[in-house]
């Protein structure tokens, strides 16, 4: 039995210091996932508090079938699908960490203008195939894991990632993909 099983045993039984340990390890993955996802930190959050709240509730019925970031990424996943049911995905104008060098203007609004091209894109992208590029991409995730989260199989991910990269490719040139000169 793997380690985040016997937690989970733990939280189960009422331990919230097993539930903070589980917080503490997958926090970050969990909020990354969702934060590639929606688009909006605030929006990851939010959805991360509700995948540790969930995996709370359900912590009496969870029986190890396979490893245990599967069925947390699982559970994100699905909220993530929920809320964007719900509402369009807000993009966001946040950069990424440039802390190695300081860029010129230029070269922060290059990157935000790409960024956002990207963040259109992805938004543009069916649920399935949005969810696929973001933990085959960004969270390296291989086949089998995907499709354990997607409850699809490796054949269906492969198609998904296809599709997903035909369209963000195509909408990018649509875009411009590059900057006028």
């Amino acid at each position: 039995m793997e380690l985040d099983d016997l937690i989970m045993q733990k939280i189960a039984s009422g331990d919230l210091g097993a539930l903070a340990e589980i917080v503490d390890r997958y926090q970050e993955t969990v909020w990354r996932i969702a934060r590639r996802y929606c688009g909006d930190s605030h929006e990851a959050e939010d959805i991360t508090q509700e995948t540790f709240l969930r995996l709370l509730s359900v912590a009496p019925r969870y029986q190890p079938r396979g490893k245990f970031s599967s069925y947390l990424i699982t559970i994100a996943c699905r909220i993530c699908l929920d809320r964007s049911a719900k509402k369009a995905p807000v993009l966001s104008n946040e950069l990424p960490d440039l802390a190695d060098r300081s860029p010129s203007a230029e070269e922060l609004r290059e990157q935000q203008e790409r960024e956002e091209m990207v963040n259109l894109a992805l938004a543009s992208l069916p649920e399935n195939q949005r969810l696929a590029i973001v933990l085959k991409y960004y969270e390296e995730m291989d086949y089998a894991s995907i499709a354990a989260i997607l409850q699809v199989s490796t054949k269906a991910v492969d198609g998904l990632l296809t599709r997903a990269r035909q369209a963000l490719a195509c909408r990018i040139d649509q875009s411009g993909g590059g900057s006028p000169e």
